[in-house]
C-alpha cells in the first residue's frame, strides 16, 4: 500500500492515540479506587485499502473507469467512507516518480472537490472484509459520450484543459475515511486519458514498447543428465500463455534458455508436453511472441572470455539454435544480454550472427549532459561495431521492482509508458524493458499490464524484433545515436578454468569415439550438454564442477577397457621383424583407436602410427620394426582415441640378437684375410724349401776336386 501524499496519516494516528488515552482515563475514573486494574485495551485494528483491478486502463470516453477495491476494516460501514480526488496531469517522469514515492509535486492541484462515497449506502450493500466496485465517470472537453451516474453520484471532471491538450496522465487518490477521524488507508492510481481526437490526429505516433521476459533460466538438467521439472518455470510459462490469450493485441519477446526446452522434450509427462505445445502456439502463427536465441544456459559473456573459453559462447549459441530451430523454426539475430558486456564478448556474439541486442541499462555508459534530461526512446549503435542495441529503461526497471499490489503496479507502469508517449507524440519512439533473471513473474501483474496494453491506442506492445524494425537509431533527437559499453570486471566466482572445460570436452570426445551410445544415453541429454551446463552463471562453482568431474572420471575409466603387453620382452633375431602387439578389449562394442610407437634405437620402416579397429576380444596388431644393433630397447606404446585422448600408455622391451651387416662384412673380411695370409705363408715356406733342395742337388753334380786329389 503506497503512502498517501495528500492526507497525512500521522495526524490520524495522533487523533486515534488521544482518543484512546481519554477513553482509558475515563475507565479508570469509573472503576474507582481499589478496583482491580482493567485489562489493557486491544490496539485498534489497522484498516487496509487495495486496488484489485482497474478497467479500462486507458480512458477514451466519458464512461470513465471502474475500480474494484479491497477494503479490510473491522469498522462498520456506517463509520467508513471512500474519498476520491483527481489531480492535474503529470508533466514529466520526474514528477511521476515523486508521485510514486508519496510526495505530491507542488504543481499538481486537485481538480475540484474530493468526491465522498459513504459505505453504508444501500446501493453498495458493502459488508466488512468484502470488495467494492466504484464506477467513476470522467468528463473532459474532448472525451466523447455522455457520463453515466457514478457510484455515490461522484464524477471526475477534467476542466483545466482545452483540446488537444486534455490527454495525459492524471493521479487519482483513493482514501478510506473513518468518520470523524480522517483517512486510515489510501492508495494513488493513475487515469490515462486518451481522447480519440488527439491520439488519432495526423502526425502522431504510438510509443513502441518491447518487453523481454526470460524463461527457463532455472537449472533444468541435473549433473546426471536428466531433465528436472521446475514448477516455477512451468507456472511462468502458463502465466505468459494466459496473459497473451487475454491480450490479443499485445506481444512480448521470450528469452528462452534451451536447456529448459530440452528438459521438456526429455520428459514424457503431460505437463511438460503441454508446456511445449503452449510455446509452439505463442510463437506460431499468432506471432504474439518472438523467441530470442539465448545461450543454452544463462552465461556471463565477459566471464567466459576472461576464462579463456572464447569458443564457448559460439558453442552455446549454436547448440541453442539446434534445439530451438526444429521446435519454433526461426532465424533470429537478436540477443538479450543479462549482464555486463565488453568489446571482446561483443565481437564473439557478432561472429555468431548476432547484430541486435537488448542489455541492462547498467551495461552502457551513462548519458552525456546533452541527453541526460531526456528519456532515450530509440535504439543506438555500439561504436566499433555494426551492432544495434536498446538498453532496458531504468524507470521501467524501477516500476518492475515495485512491491505495490499487482493491479496498482500494472497501472503505474502503464502510466509511466504513457508519459513517455505524451512527451513527444510526433516522433517515432521505442522503449524496452528486460526483466532480470531470477525474479519471479507475478501472473496477476502480467495479465493486468498486457490486457491494458492490448487496448491502448498510444502504447503498442511489440516484440523486440518489431521494435528494432520500426524505429531506427537516428529517429529521435532526444536519443544518442551511439552509446559506449561499460566495461565491468567479471567476478572471480564466475570464472571457471579453461583447462577444466577443455579436459571435459576431451573426455566427451573420447567417450563419443569409444562408446558412442554413452554420449546420447537413453532418457538423458547428450554428454556435451553437461559441459554447456557447467559454463552457466546461475550456479556455484562447486555445482558447476559437479557436471564436469563425472565426465572426466568416465573418460579416465576407458583405460580399464583394454590391456596391452606393457612390461613384456620380445626377442627379435633378424634385422627387420614384425612384432605382434596384442590388445585385449573388454568393451561390448568395437571402436576405432590409434596405436603409436616410439623408440630412439629402433626404426619403423612403414611408419610409427596405426589406425586399428578394436573388437571385444584379443586383437593382434603387427608392427614392422628394424634394429641397427643388438641389445635391449624400450618400446613406448600409446593407445589413443581418434580424438587424441590417451586411453593407455606404457612400454615393453625389444631384445635384438641379430648381427648387423657391418659385423658380418668385417667378420668375412677378417676370415678372408686370415685365409690369404695363411695361404701366402704356406706358399712362402714351400718356395724356400724348394730352393734349399735345389741347392743341395746342384752341389752334388757340379765337378770339383775330390778328397784324394
Amino acid at each position: 500500500m503506497r503512502a498517501p501524499f495528500l492526507h497525512g496519516s500521522p495526524r490520524a494516528g495522533a487523533v486515534a492515540s488521544t482518543a484512546a488515552a481519554v477513553l482509558a482515563s475515563a475507565l479508570l475514573c469509573v472503576a474507582g479506587p481499589g478496583a482491580p486494574p482493567a485489562a489493557a485495551a486491544p490496539a485498534a485494528a489497522k484498516s487496509a485499502l487495495t486496488l484489485q483491478s482497474q478497467s479500462p486502463a486507458f480512458i477514451s470516453s466519458q464512461n470513465g473507469v471502474s475500480l474494484r477495491v479491497g477494503i479490510d476494516s473491522a469498522l462498520p460501514a456506517s463509520r467508513l467512507s471512500i474519498e476520491v480526488t483527481l489531480y492535474s496531469a503529470i508533466v514529466d517522469r520526474y514528477n511521476f516518480r515523486q508521485t510514486l514515492s508519496g510526495s505530491l509535486p507542488s504543481l499538481l492541484t486537485p481538480l475540484g472537490n474530493p468526491g465522498v462515497i459513504p459505505l453504508d449506502l444501500r446501493s453498495l450493500d458493502w459488508t466488512p472484509g468484502s470488495d467494492l466496485t466504484l464506477r467513476l465517470p470522467v468528463t473532459a472537453p474532448d472525451l466523447p459520450g455522455n457520463p453515466h451516474t457514478g457510484t455515490g453520484g461522484v464524477t471526475l471532471s477534467i476542466f483545466d484543459c482545452a483540446p488537444p491538450t486534455c490527454g495525459g496522465v492524471y493521479p487519482l487518490q483513493v482514501s478510506l475515511l473513518e468518520n470523524g477521524v480522517g483517512p486510515v488507508a489510501s492508495f494513488t492510481t493513475f487515469l490515462i486519458v486518451t481522447p480519440p481526437s488527439e491520439v488519432d490526429r495526423p502526425g502522431t505516433h504510438p510509443l513502441h514498447f518491447a518487453w523481454v521476459l526470460p524463461l527457463g533460466a532455472s537449472t533444468a538438467i541435473s549433473a546426471a543428465g536428466v531433465g528436472q521439472r521446475d514448477s516455477g518455470d512451468l507456472n511462468e510459462l502458463e502465466s505468459i500463455d494466459s496473459a497473451l490469450e487475454a491480450a490479443p493485441n499485445a506481444a512480448v519477446s521470450l528469452d528462452i534458455f534451451p536447456q529448459f526446452i530440452e528438459s521438456l522434450e526429455n520428459r514424457p509427462d503431460l505437463a511438460s508436453q503441454a508446456a511445449l505445445e503452449a510455446l509452439r502456439t505463442i510463437a506460431g502463427q499468432a506471432a504474439q511472441a518472438d523467441i530470442l536465441p539465448g545461450t543454452f544456459v544463462p552465461v556471463d559473456p565477459d566471464a567466459v572470455v576472461a576464462s579463456g573459453l572464447s569458443s564457448a559462447l559460439s558453442e552455446q549459441l549454436a547448440r541453442a539454435r539446434q534445439i530451438l530451430q526444429p521446435e519454433f523454426g526461426y532465424d533470429a539475430h537478436d540477443y538479450a544480454v543479462n549482464g555486463p558486456l565488453n568489446a571482446a564478448a561483443l565481437a564473439l556474439l557478432t561472429q555468431s550472427g548476432i547484430n541486435r541486442l537488448i542489455l541492462p541499462s547498467s551495461s552502457v555508459q551513462p548519458l552525456s549532459a546533452t541527453y541526460s534530461q531526456w528519456t532515450p526512446t530509440a535504439p543506438f549503435l555500439i561504436p566499433g561495431s555494426a551492432v544495434e542495441a536498446m538498453a532496458s529503461d531504468p524507470g521501467l526497471d524501477e516500476d518492475l521492482a515495485s512491491t505495490a499490489p499487482a493491479a496498482l503496479k500494472a497501472q503505474d507502469m502503464l502510466a509511466d509508458l504513457s508519459i513517455q508517449y505524451f512527451d513527444n507524440t510526433g516522433a517515432q519512439q521505442a522503449v524496452a524493458l528486460e526483466s532480470p533473471l531470477g525474479v519471479p513473474l507475478n501472473a496477476a501483474f502480467l495479465q493486468a499490464i498486457l490486457t491494458g496494453l492490448s487496448s491502448s491506442s498510444i502504447v503498442h506492445a511489440q516484440t523486440l524484433t518489431e521494435a528494432f524494425d520500426t524505429v531506427p537509431p537516428d529517429s529521435s533527437n532526444t536519443s544518442p545515436p551511439k552509446r559506449q559499453l561499460r566495461n565491468v570486471a567479471p567476478s572471480p566466482a564466475a570464472l571457471l578454468p579453461a583447462t577444466t572445460i577443455n579436459a571435459a570436452l576431451a573426455s566427451v570426445a573420447a567417450l563419443a569415439s569409444v562408446l558412442p551410445d554413452s554420449t546420447h544415453p537413453r532418457g538423458k541429454v547428450p554428454l556435451s550438454d553437461l559441459v554447456l551446463m557447467a559454463e552457466g552463471s546461475g550456479e556455484s562453482l562447486s555445482e558447476r564442477y559437479g557436471y564436469l568431474d563425472p565426465l572426466i572420471r568416465q573418460a579416465d575409466s576407458l583405460a580399464g577397457l583394454v590391456s596391452l603387453p606393457f612390461g613384456r620382452t620380445i626377442t627379435v633375431t633378424s634385422l627387420q621383424a614384425k612384432v605382434p602387439i596384442s590388445i585385449v578389449s573388454n568393451s561390448r562394442t568395437p571402436f576405432m583407436a590409434v596405436l603409436s610407437a616410439a623408440c630412439p634405437g629402433l626404426g619403423f620402416p612403414k611408419g610409427d602410427t596405426w589406425r586399428v579397429m578394436i573388437y571385444p576380444r584379443t586383437n593382434i596388431v603387427p608392427i614392422l620394426l628394424s634394429a641397427r644393433t643388438t641389445g635391449d630397447f624400450s618400446l613406448q606404446l600409446t593407445l589413443a582415441t581418434t580424438s587424441g585422448f590417451t586411453i593407455q600408455s606404457g612400454s615393453m622391451t625389444i631384445r635384438s640378437t641379430a648381427i648387423s651387416g657391418v659385423a658380418v662384412a668385417l667378420s668375412i673380411g677378417a676370415a678372408a684375410f686370415l685365409v690369404v695370409w695363411w695361404l701366402r705363408s704356406i706358399l712362402t715356406k714351400r718356395r724356400k724349401k724348394h730352393k734349399l733342395r735345389g741347392a743341395a742337388l746342384a752341389a752334388g753334380v757340379i765337378p770339383g776336386s775330390s778328397s784324394g786329389a
